[in-house]
């Protein structure tokens, strides 16, 4: 998603539109959708007459596959385009790339390039890979991302071709896709149901892992399958980070937003000069909070390695080798990424074990020297439903509090601050300058009277009737993606 020139002659005039469900109207995307609101299908078959609209002045980049519309895509507008930085968008558990068009297009129509991923570890709720053993890359001249395959899973997901409906789209068979997963059930022991000794049976190869490894005291087998629940979860989001951390890299190194700029060098220094900001919804939430604290602990540990040396100390932790300039959650899901958060941001000076996927190796040992910078800004979007969910936000609030506890978090403004009352900012008597208060590293939005679905397109599909909250305002829900949009693009 960004903002386009319209003084091209390339640039078309009217409003243009592409498919909402990705891979021209794939209706594996839809029914995937069901199979994960556990809604029946034909509620979600007839988000297939649903477009994504693209604006006078931003354009949706076009899927893979629509070979009816092949255009080349709409030159980008230098002029209105905000060069400080690159806007990575991580979709939620259940989601897919164009699920939350509405807030990307926002961002993009006030100047801003956002790049809305699709992860295809099992956690979208449809997901087909450009580049898989089992499928040859897509290699539409109008794609980005087509030309520039990221990575090659060589044990990829369990993989369903085909799918229902699938005759009335032919190109649909070309693609491996990847479908929506859930954590292995694990089954009770048969002489011990409802407590455990050691280990457990199960249905997958990634449960067994977690109690199979060494004995466990006696758990409930409630204990046990949330633990396997966790271990699931976590090795998908380590391999979201790697999404992050490679689609970061192709931005800067192989030219990933060139078809945008026409030009090489454009993108190329575009990609040079601008900063990365991740946002993320739910299990993007974690996905961002778990790549920023990545990028958080090798900058730490550059900075702890070359104290004692002349060696320059890069200013910025950086993802991809992008420059971080903060990440955004909205509706966080914390509980994957939390083990992790909690190791670098709360308490850096703790051991972590090393079988679990999202810890890079430095995190498995004690380092009671551990610097606590945290070189970006961190920002929480909740609504009120998750504010409603005492775990979770306690959680978010402990980490934000630790975060704003010591002065090395903060960064002063450049300016003196101004209020609203006209009143003069304080003054120190001693130096007579004005005194001033640095601003938070870390904040919180709350938004009432909005739900879960507030942040995706969903919410403008879904009535009451249908996975809405009571206590929602449909009207406010719809007209709040402007809102967090602007908070999003106030990080600096």
């Amino acid at each position: 998603f960004y903002p386009i020139d319209k003084t091209t002659p390339t640039t078309t005039t009217t409003t243009s539109s592409t498919s909402w469900l990705p891979h021209g109207n794939d209706i594996r995307y839809a029914n995937g959708l069901a199979s994960y609101a556990s809604i029946p299908k034909f509620i979600f078959r007839r988000l297939r007459s649903h477009t994504m609209v693209a604006t006078s002045t931003t354009a949706a980049g076009r899927d893979d596959d629509d070979n009816d519309n092949d255009v080349a895509p709409s030159p980008i507008d230098l002029k209105t385009l905000a060069h400080d930085r690159v806007i990575l968008f991580s979709h939620g558990l259940g989601g897919h790339r164009n699920m939350y068009s509405a807030l990307c297009m926002s961002m993009a129509a006030r100047g801003y390039v956002v790049i809305a991923m699709e992860h295809c570890e099992g956690s979208a709720c449809c997901a087909v890979p450009l580049y898989t053993p089992f499928a040859p890359p897509v290699t539409s001249p109008t794609s980005a991302t087509a030309t520039n395959p990221l990575t090659v899973d060589a044990n990829p997901p369990p993989t369903v071709n085909g799918g229902d409906d699938n005759h009335h789209h032919h190109h649909h068979k070309a693609y491996t896709m990847v479908p929506y997963m859930r954590p292995p059930v694990l089954e009770p022991h048969k002489k011990h149901k409802k407590k455990h000794t050691t280990t457990a049976t199960t249905t997958s190869d990634d449960a067994s892992a977690v109690s199979a490894a060494t004995p466990l005291p006696a758990k409930t087998h409630a204990e046990l399958q949330d633990a396997s629940d966790l271990h699931f979860r976590e090795k998908q989001l380590g391999e979201r980070l790697t999404d992050v951390e490679n689609i970061a890299d192709a931005i800067r190194t192989k030219n990933l937003l060139g078809p945008l700029f026409g030009e090489k060098d454009a993108a190329s220094n575009f990609a040079t000069s601008a900063s990365l900001q991740l946002v993320g919804h739910s299990f993007g939430g974690a996905t961002v909070v778990g790549a920023a604290a990545r990028a958080t602990e090798t900058f730490r540990n550059n900075k702890n390695n070359t104290s004692s040396s002349s060696s320059p100390v890069a200013a910025k932790a950086t993802v991809g080798g992008m420059p971080l300039l903060g990440f955004t959650a909205l509706d966080v899901w914390l509980w994957p990424a939390k083990s992790l958060s909690d190791k670098v941001f709360i308490n850096p000076s703790s051991s972590q074990s090393p079988s679990s996927p999202i810890f890079s190796p430095d995190s498995t040992t004690a380092n009671p020297t551990a610097s606590t910078d945290v070189p970006f800004s961190v920002q929480f979007i909740d609504s009120e439903q998750w504010e409603r969910w005492s775990e979770n936000r306690n959680a978010i609030k402990e980490l934000v509090d630790t975060i704003n506890k010591s002065s090395s978090y903060c960064t002063p403004p450049t300016e003196a601050p101004t209020t609203t009352d006209d009143t003069p900012a304080a003054v120190d008597d001693a130096s007579d300058e004005v005194a001033v208060v640095p601003p938070p590293r870390a904040v919180r939005h709350y938004t009432p009277q909005t739900d879960h679905l507030a942040a995706s397109d969903m919410a403008l599909f879904l009535t009451l009737g249908v996975g809405r909250k009571k206590y929602v305002d449909c009207k406010k829900s719809s007209q709040v993606i402007g809102e967090w949009a602007g908070l999003v693009l106030s990080q600096k």
